[in-house]
């Protein structure tokens, strides 16, 4: 979990880096909130908790637009010479 927390610190510094218009911080929360929900699943998963395992693997996903979503739009925003 450590591992994954310092990622989170440095994907969120990488996504800042490469766009500039996404706040390392906020990159950084959204990466954290993604990997407690998946280490929750986990837990689930060995707790045979299957109800809480879907519900986890639901949020899981929505985070994964919250994330994909701007950077999207940061990319097309910074080569828009490449997108239509």
């Amino acid at each position: 979990v450590a591992d994954l927390t310092a990622y989170s610190r440095e994907f969120g510094a990488f996504i800042n880096a490469a766009t500039k218009s996404l706040p390392t911080e906020a990159v950084q929360q959204l990466v954290l909130e993604h990997i407690l929900t998946l280490k929750a699943v986990i837990d689930a998963q060995k707790a045979g908790n299957q109800l809480a395992v879907y519900k986890g693997l639901r949020r899981a996903l929505g985070h994964m637009a919250m994330i994909a979503d701007p950077l999207a739009e940061a990319i097309v925003k910074q080569f828009p010479d490449r997108f239509r």
